[in-house]
């Protein structure tokens, strides 16, 4: 195939490996603190959308780039960001082969091998602002590749680096690139036009203190590094990939390193290969360390391997590098589709229109809350309540990370804790709570504002809860929306908890219900005549309960137990056990962990089931 065949093919499967929607929660972040510099025509000093701390300096060193994606935003919504994006990662591919040139590597290999990895990264090519340094890490590398004819283009790295250290943290990967180049081109014993460098390099490190905020990448990054146990220990993001089950994604990280590792002796053996190996090495280690760093390798090591691979093949003859340039690129192409359609059907959906996701429960609070209520809320919904509440409401927590890792392991290991919520929400003077529903970790204190005469629930869905306290700001909120018997426990998982009297007196909760989760409203009404003692049904009746469960189940993503355990309850008595059991070993791994799904299977197996899960 030739090259531009190559380049072509390279940018489809970017295409269709990258993040067809808006996918990354965070980018919603990132569009409010844009929307919040427009409007306000300015930097914040603190905060504006969190409470905890509000002496707390403003810490974001992506501001720059916070700005433009609410402008592209602003012009053409989603359209506009995914457009961009994929242009900066097509800018990028481009650059990488410039640097391959550079080192005498064919374009045509570094190409596949660009191919092949691209399913690794595919999870990393969101709409964030770490997309920039996929772009500069190799205009830095042409930057000093091209200094020995062009040496006043040392000169070029003080703007690039300001825009790089305005745009995103990764400013502090362009300064070790730099320092490895230059330390490879010394040991080379290249010529390097110090009258232009020294002062490039010198003043590289200090220019994130000219931007409005001073030092607050440093003060972000030195937080990051202190506390990097705490990150990888609770955030999915900053874990290995070695610890993800998902293989087939991890498989080309592995390949990479044993194609470096059979080129490295060839590398080696020229000096003036040495910094691009050593930057090949650091990418690699980055990647295994933590996923958000899963595109460095080709980023920072694909001209590397690309060149290292031209001079192990040299010698061999025409016949055999033909034969071994087609079964690569049939290698390539076969990895990349099969990776390509497995990562396909786990695409998520766009986050403003996620399935059952937070964006109504976030939507709720942004019409109906008070001006200037405070919400204790779930660390993941933390971007919604940026994007569709915030600054008029704040909230107490987000993915952001500008708060410190102590602050982020003292909410995860401490405040989900009932007592430890109660003496924070009154510190704090916290009006609301938002919880996940399906986040075990919260069920304890879901469960104990459930039982608390301090809290109201006053919205509910399949997935999301809101509870207001009683005090004066909220009393309209609880009169229009607060229910007076239903519970986030009972609904989802301990309907039969009820006492017969109140499973009576449902109506005006099912009503509201029926808003915001109509499926789990239908499906309660379909309980409701089996947990009614003495009643006996009569067949039309259990079929007419059966039809509207099954609707019900259908139309939602999440089976509870004591849901799923309605339908096989219906079904058990219209039409036998086999039925029922048919539906709770379907949903097994589902709801496997609910008491009252465990409890009728073990009913209608004859008084024994399987262990949990």
């Amino acid at each position: 195939m030739p090259t531009w065949g190559l380049a072509a093919a390279a940018v489809v499967v970017l295409v269709l490996l990258a993040p067809s929607a808006l996918a990354d929660a965070d980018t919603l972040s990132h569009l409010a603190a844009g929307r919040w510099i427009v409007e306000h025509d300015g930097i914040p000093r603190h905060d504006p959308f969190t409470f905890p701390r509000p002496a707390a300096a403003w810490s974001n060193p992506e501001w720059l780039g916070d700005l433009a994606w609410f402008g592209l935003w602003s012009v053409g919504g989603v359209a506009a960001l995914q457009g961009a994006k994929l242009a900066l990662l097509v800018f990028a591919g481009w650059l990488a082969t410039r640097v391959g040139r550079v080192l005498r590597a064919p374009t045509a290999l570094l190409l596949l091998l660009f191919i092949g990895y691209l399913p690794a990264a595919a999870s990393t090519l969101t709409t964030r602002n770490h997309i920039h340094a996929y772009w500069l890490l190799p205009a830095f590398a042409l930057i000093v590749f091209s200094q020995q004819r062009r040496p006043w283009l040392w000169l070029t790295l003080l703007p690039l680096g300001w825009l790089w250290a305005n745009l995103h943290a990764s400013f502090a990967l362009g300064c070790l690139l730099l320092a490895l180049l230059v330390s490879g081109r010394i040991l080379a014993r290249e010529p390097i036009a110090w009258r232009y460098a020294l002062p490039a390099l010198l003043i590289q490190p200090a220019l994130p203190l000219f931007n409005p905020q001073g030092p607050a990448l440093y003060r972000q990054l030195w937080d990051h590094v202190a506390g990097i146990d705490v990150y990888r220990s609770l955030l999915v993001e900053w874990k290995s990939p070695l610890e993800s089950s998902a293989w087939l994604g991890v498989l080309p990280l592995h390949a990479f390193t044993l194609v470096l590792a059979l080129v490295f002796p060839a590398l080696v053996r020229e000096r003036r290969l040495w910094g691009p190996l050593a930057g090949a090495i650091v990418g690699l280690a980055m990647a295994y360390a933590s996923r958000r760093f899963l595109a460095l390798p080709a980023i920072l090591g694909g001209a590397v391997v690309a060149a290292g691979l031209r001079r192990v093949t040299f010698a061999w003859s025409p016949a055999a590098r033909t034969r071994a340039a087609v079964g690569s690129v049939a290698i390539a192409f076969a990895y990349a589709g099969v990776a390509g359609a497995a990562t396909r059907g786990r695409v998520r959906p766009d986050v403003l229109h996620k399935v059952h996701g937070p964006q109504d429960a976030a939507g709720f609070v942004a019409r109906f809350a008070p001006d200037g209520a405070r919400v204790f809320n779930s660390y993941n919904d933390g971007p919604w309540l940026l994007w569709m509440a915030a600054p008029r409401v704040r909230h107490y927590i987000d993915p952001r990370n500008n708060v410190g890792a102590a602050f982020v392991a003292d909410y995860w290991r401490r405040l989900v804790e009932p007592a430890h919520f109660d003496a924070e929400a009154a510190a704090q003077k916290v009006t609301l709570a938002m919880f996940d529903l399906d986040d075990a970790l919260f069920q304890p204190l879901i469960v104990h504002l459930d039982l608390s005469p301090d809290w109201t629930p006053v919205y509910l869905d399949a997935q999301r809860v809101v509870y207001a306290r009683p005090v004066a700001e909220n009393e309209a909120l609880i009169k229009q929306f607060g229910y007076a018997i239903l519970r986030a426990r009972t609904a989802r998982h301990d309907l039969a908890a009820l006492s017969p009297a109140n499973r009576n007196d449902l109506g005006e909760d099912l009503r509201r219900l029926g808003g915001s989760a109509p499926e789990l409203g239908a499906t309660i009404s379909g309980c409701l005549p089996l947990l009614r003692p003495g009643e006996r049904q009569s067949s039309d009746t259990v079929g007419a309960v059966v039809a509207r469960l099954d609707d019900a189940i259908a139309n939602q993503t999440y089976l509870s137990g004591i849901l799923t355990a309605c339908l096989a309850e219906t079904l058990h008595r219209l039409r036998g056990p086999s039925e029922a059991l048919e539906v709770l070993s379907n949903a097994e791994d589902e709801v496997g962990r609910d008491g009252t799904f465990r409890g009728l299977l073990v009913r209608l197996s004859g008084g024994s089931a399987p262990p949990a899960p």
